[in-house]
């Protein structure tokens, strides 16, 4: 009985695994960069249910440590706590250090950072 519900258990968490997305630690184009960027902003979004359908377009600088050293919106969305999260997110996420392995020509590009933040949920 103790084997049967071992390998349940077992399967379970190995297809949760497998399952995952994997985000790679690093990138090699900008378009790559740019997710990894997304990703990390994303997680340290702390979202809330009034954020649906809003969104904010920002513009943030990068330093030679991968640092946010400018930030500014764009087009705000109609909710300040939504701007506000979404400036927090991203200086939490700051350093971008996943950027730091690019190539210098794709470093140099992403160092100017224009993005739509859409809240999701799941």
């Amino acid at each position: 009985m103790y084997k049967i519900i071992l390998i349940i258990v077992f399967g379970l968490v190995f297809c949760g695994c497998a399952s995952k997305s994997r985000v790679p630690k690093s990138c090699d184009t900008v378009k790559e960069c740019s997710v990894l960027v997304m990703n990390k902003i994303q997680s340290n979004l702390v979202v809330d249910e009034s954020f649906k359908d809003q969104m904010v377009k920002v513009n943030f600088h990068l330093d030679e440590q991968a640092n946010v050293v400018n930030y500014s919106v764009i087009q705000p969305s109609q909710l300040a706590e939504l701007n506000e999260a979404v400036k927090a997110a991203v200086y939490a996420s700051s350093p971008f250090s996943e950027v730091l392995f690019a190539a210098p020509v794709v470093f140099t590009e992403i160092k100017e950072i224009n993005l739509t933040v859409t809240p999701y949920f799941n």
